[in-house]
């Protein structure tokens, strides 16, 4: 943003007219730039410097069955009663095998 006023004004103080002409920048100066991109999109742009990072990529190679499972619990619209007379809703425990696919529940 500040670029082209900066190398206006050293261009002025060189006594060169930039109209017209081409300017060769030197490689150090444009890697430099280049390294604050990242901190002006983390400063200007949240959202866009969230998605650009670099996420985890898993794979399920090398797992044997059993190595990693989930576990969730989840309600079901089944009531039940109780031998106390009072009602409740029954509840569903999964478990899934990720090397397996295999789902278990109960």
């Amino acid at each position: 943003m500040f670029a082209n006023r900066e190398f206006s004004d050293l261009a002025l103080g060189a006594n060169i007219t930039v109209e017209g002409q081409t300017f060769t920048l030197p490689a150090h100066l444009i890697q430099r730039e280049r390294d604050y991109r990242r901190v002006a999109i983390h400063r200007r742009d949240n959202k866009a410097y969230d998605d650009a990072k670099p996420r985890i990529r898993r794979t399920r190679d090398g797992l044997l069955p059993m190595d990693l499972v989930f576990g969730d619990v989840h309600p079901i619209d089944i009531p039940v009663l109780r031998d106390d007379k009072t009602m409740a809703h029954a509840r569903l425990v999964a478990f899934l095998d990720i090397a397996t696919n295999r789902l278990f529940y109960h």
